[in-house]
């Protein structure tokens, strides 16, 4: 992983303004800055290249508040490529929301001041199966966002079970299922990769 410095000269207002936008979400000023150009980036149809990919899936930033291990990131690498930037692009957007916050080991927990759900990608188990296919062993309320019949590896899941075993419940749950409008008996969100904006807004709004 690489990382180069650069100069900005900025103006006493800029300077001051960016300092306080930074320390509200938690971010440095570098890592407020890197995710503010990466999130326009991205919605500008930026596309990054294979070694771009690799070194931002190694070396995307989160807030002072979070942590993300590399078992976490090396759970993108078995999405298709599509689907990679769109998560690394979703890591980006949620730097930029207040009270955010990911703690990660092999998956995640999301909170927003409290704990709004447990968060998992790409493979678990002893068996490494893909999360799509592991959580069939479980009798789990299930909803869908998005494309119902996709490969295993393009979906994201949020749930209000710890690993889908342990019934917490989160918090804010519940709030996100509302906002989403998905029924208050669901127990896990399958949330296709082309709809995480979806995601991010409905956790921006919690």
């Amino acid at each position: 992983m690489q990382k180069n410095t650069t100069t900005i000269n900025l103006t006493r207002a800029t300077r001051d303004y960016l300092v306080s936008e930074a320390a509200a979400l938690a971010l440095t000023n570098s890592s407020y800055t890197e995710s503010l150009i990466m999130t326009h980036a991205f919605a500008n149809g930026y596309i990054p290249s294979v070694s771009e990919l690799e070194n931002l899936r190694c070396s995307f930033l989160v807030n002072g508040r979070s942590n993300v291990t590399g078992d976490f990131r090396n759970q993108i690498l078995t999405f298709p490529t599509s689907a990679q930037i769109t998560i690394i692009r979703f890591m980006y957007k949620m730097n930029l929301i207040n009270d955010f916050k990911i703690t990660t080991n092999r998956m995640a927990n999301i909170f927003k001041k409290e704990e709004i759900c447990y968060f998992a990608l790409g493979k678990m188990g002893r068996s490494q199966q893909y999360v799509n296919d592991y959580i069939n062993s479980f009798s789990l309320k299930i909803s869908t966002i998005g494309p119902t019949t996709a490969a295993d590896n393009e979906y994201l899941f949020f749930s209000n079970y710890q690993q889908f075993k342990v019934n917490k419940p989160y918090p804010l749950f519940t709030s996100l299922l509302s906002i989403l409008a998905l029924p208050n008996v669901t127990n896990v969100i399958k949330l296709h990769y082309t709809q995480l904006q979806v995601m991010a807004e409905a956790i921006d709004k919690i």
